[in-house]
């Protein structure tokens, strides 16, 4: 069985056309997390702490988080008030206070706000809705 060679570099060129054709397309998993992108989303980190901002890359060992914000968490010390009644003692307990801190934003440490997060330390990500208060309080922060 000889084959002429008009018709195998035909079919080699045949097959590597579709083999380029399959490598430049992207991946659907790849094009859905670029369309969701600029969404808000929260990080959940192993130590705790959890990171607010717009996800811009994922790989197998990194995430990268734009726009980057977090919580400092206060708790005022108040003056030991307590009211003593026959009945009942009643004691005032410390406030916490909640600071939205833009990641970057001291002068020490300025940046572009974004983070890149090593994968083994993030617990999973969540997609945060338009309207959940970290994300309209960071929004309204942009806009001062």
């Amino acid at each position: 069985m000889n084959i002429p060679k008009k018709a195998l570099l035909i079919t080699f060129v045949i097959v590597a056309a579709i083999v380029a054709v399959a490598a430049a397309a992207p991946n659907t998993k790849q094009r859905a997390w670029r369309d969701a992108l600029p969404a808000w989303y929260a990080v959940h980190l192993a130590s705790g702490q959890t990171y607010y901002g717009r996800l811009q890359a994922i790989t197998d060992t990194t995430l990268a988080l734009s726009d980057a914000h977090y919580f400092e968490v206060y708790e005022t010390k108040t003056e030991n008030k307590t009211a003593t009644s026959t009945n009942f003692t009643v004691t005032q307990a410390p406030q916490t206070i909640y600071n939205l801190v833009r990641q970057g934003s001291d002068q020490n440490t300025a940046t572009d706000h974004t983070i890149f997060f090593n994968r083994a330390a993030v617990l999973f990500w969540e997609r945060l809705d338009p309207a959940a208060g970290v994300v309209k309080n960071i929004v309204e922060a942009a806009k001062k």
